[in-house]
Parts: C-alpha cells; structure tokens; sequence
C-alpha cells in the first residue's frame, strides 16, 4: 500500500470509497463544492496499485490556546474501504499526515473522531468537550425579561456570506475556536445539500444588529410536524450561534425559542459552560448531554508549551512518553506565567510523568488534573501535580464550534 496526494483524475475513486465508508452516495453537489474548497495539496489517498482504498485530508487551521494561537493540520474524511481493514492503512494515513503537519511547520493536528475509540493510540488526547442541548419551548422562561437594544432580521445566504465570517473572527477567542477561511465557510458551513437535511428545512440565516451593526448570528433549520390530533408539533435545530456580547445572545435564543409552530428547539456542539441555564427559571427543563469533540495531538511538545500562557507562575519538568512516536519522548522543562512562556528539552528529574495524549488533554485547560491522576494517567508528587492544575487551568473551559 502506498499513501500519496490524490490527483484530479483520481477524485471519483476517492469520492467513492469516502462515501461507502459514511453511508452516503457522492452527490454532484458535494463532488464540485468538494473539488473547489477542499485542500486537494493535503489531501491523501491510500492506493493499492491504482486502486484507492483508503482517504484522507487535512485543513490549514489556527487554534486558539489560552493566552495565545497555534497552527495546526485538522486531519479530516479519514476512512478505509472495507476490503482493506486492520491491514495498516490507517497507520500509513496518520504517519503520512504527521509528516505534512511537519512540512508545513504546524506543532500539533487536531480532529474530531467519528469514533473515539480509535486515535487514542496515535497519541490524540480528548481536548474539548461539547454540551447538546433539547427544550420544551412552553417550559423555558428567562429570568429577566428579554427587552433588547437591537432587532433581529433574517438574511440570505449571499448576506451570510458577507456578514458571519467577520462576526465569527470577531467571537474567536475562546481556546478550542479556530480561524475559517473562504474555502472552509463554503464546504463547512455553507453548503446545504437537500440531500443532507434528513428532512429538516435549509438553513436559515438571521443576524442582531444594534445600531446597525451585526453583533451576533444564528444558524437554525426547522421541521414541520403534526399529531394526530392536529396539534403542531414542530421542531427548530440550532446549528451555531455566535455573538459579541450578552444582549445579542439572550436576543438571538430568546428568537429561536419562540418560533411559531415550534414545540422543541435543540442544539448540539454548544460550549460545556453554556450560559443559557443560568438565564432561565428552571433550568432541568433545558435537558443536557455532554460528548468529547476536538482531539489534539501535540507533535512539537516545547512549541506548543510555549505558545500558551499560564495563569500561575511556575517551573515543571514532565516527563512526556510518547508510544507511536517513541522518538518524541523526552524530558522537557516548562517555565510559564501569564506573561510569556519557556519550555526546552532536560536531562533534570521529572516532577510529572504522562503520556502525549494525556498531555494534549490538558492543553486547553479542559481536563482536570486531579481525575486524570486518580486515573492513573498521571504520575508526581501532590505537590507538583497541585502546580500543574493551577499553570493549565483557564479562567473558561474551551469550546471548539464546528466538526471539520
């Protein structure tokens, strides 16, 4: 087997096998708006003489941390054909996308898993988590009434276009979030397939404006129901909202909750301290489920330390083990602080012995030391484990807002 770019006449396979593996047919829609946006320079077949059984890709993304932003490949559309499971492949794929996430001098990859139990073993760790969320419109009342400043209108999906981008830069600074550029919008978030509704309606685009200007934006589909009885029944899915600042937020979920003919407004891929539950009266009638979503993989362990800052000051060596990439274990001794951050490779004793995904884990401030120790995960003295949950704590958990 050999992993290699796929070449514009050998897009149809590609499309094929990516397609069997997630159960849908290729769509001429998906197949040009594919063609144009996706990153074809990082893409990644696995061939078997010309035979393509297995794909991949990756997009060039900027993560926010806390305290900074770090580059990385987000590894995507990993599948292999059937025919070709538990041969490899896949280790050929991860081993290939390293490399790229080297050659373009990014210090880690990222993804979201379509299992999650697969990428622990390629040193991934569970970076972020996401909160979904389902509410009986008739039981959700605010606390305060909602009296906005502004107004809400609807937009079309040309207005999107010029409109959400420089919102949603401006929202940027969660750790978890990462910048979109053009080729992203369109095949993440603006492509809209009647094919890939399931029966829910297009999106629709509505923004909140205060003085004329944007201050926040709601993506939402609908779908129309009925009982028996002739009872409206109908269902709204909120598929990103993202605003600047309070008012606009309590605006925009205070417009999706009272849709007409809508009995059930849900949403998933929310931040995991949603603001929501503490704005309304009874908050057990906002029902919740949690799941882990990004994955981080740190490839440069003393680029990514130091491209983060740390709200207690402190000196830690870890002692980082890393089982795929054995040659990337070592020693490396942090020094950081709110201010600036400083992490070399040591010979000095270890305070904090951990794995490379257990490491990615913590990155982002989400993990909690204390669980991952009494795990087994981790490995120090109390007192050097009480530093290490006071450097890489953040004063907000993060949020990563979209599958890629």
């Amino acid at each position: 087997m050999d992993v290699r770019k796929v070449e514009p006449d050998e897009r149809d396979q590609w499309n094929e096998v990516l397609s069997r593996t997630f159960q849908s047919d290729p769509t001429d829609d998906w197949k040009e708006v594919l063609g144009k946006h996706f990153e074809w320079d990082r893409s990644m077949g696995v061939f078997v003489g010309d035979e393509v059984v297995g794909t991949g890709g990756a997009f060039t993304l900027r993560f926010q941390v806390p305290g900074g932003e770090v580059a990385a490949g987000g590894l995507t559309v990993i599948t292999v054909s059937p025919t070709h499971r538990r041969q490899g492949a896949l280790t050929d794929m991860i081993r290939h996308h390293f490399d790229d996430v080297a050659a373009h001098q990014e210090p880690m990859s990222a993804l979201w898993a379509s299992e999650s139990s697969i990428y622990g073993r390629f040193g991934y760790g569970q970076a972020t988590r996401a909160l979904h969320l389902k509410m009986d419109t008739a039981k959700i009342e605010f606390i305060d009434p909602v009296a906005p400043s502004g107004q809400i209108r609807h937009i079309d999906l040309d207005q999107a276009r010029k409109v959400l981008p420089s919102l949603y830069e401006q929202a940027t600074i969660r750790p978890g979030m990462f910048s979109r550029d053009a080729d992203f919008w369109e095949l993440e978030i603006f492509r809209d397939h009647e094919g890939s509704r399931g029966g829910w309606s297009a999106n629709r685009w509505a923004v909140y404006e205060r003085d004329g200007i944007s201050q926040g934006y709601l993506r939402y589909r609908q779908k129309p129901n009925w009982t028996d009885d002739g009872f409206n029944d109908g269902e709204a899915f909120v598929g990103e909202l993202i605003t600047l600042d309070q008012d606009a937020y309590r605006a925009l979920w205070n417009f999706v909750l009272n849709l007409d003919l809508t009995v059930t407004v849900s949403a998933s891929i929310r931040p995991i301290d949603e603001p929501l539950r503490w704005m309304v009266e009874d908050p057990r009638r906002i029902v919740t489920s949690s799941s882990e979503a990004l994955w981080l993989r740190l490839l440069d362990v003393p680029a990514c330390l130091e491209a983060r800052r740390y709200p207690q000051s402190g000196r830690l060596v870890l002692e980082v083990t890393d089982e795929f990439l054995p040659q990337r274990s070592g020693r490396f001794e942090l020094s950081g602080g709110p201010q600036e951050a400083h992490c070399v490779p040591t010979d000095a004793e270890a305070d904090v012995t951990l794995e490379t995904n257990d490491l990615a884990s913590l990155y982002l401030g989400d993990a909690e030391v204390a669980a991952l120790a009494f795990a087994g995960r981790l490995r120090g003295s109390e007192e050097s484990l009480r530093l290490l949950a006071a450097m890489f704590r953040w004063h907000e958990p993060p949020w990563c807002t979209s599958v890629f």
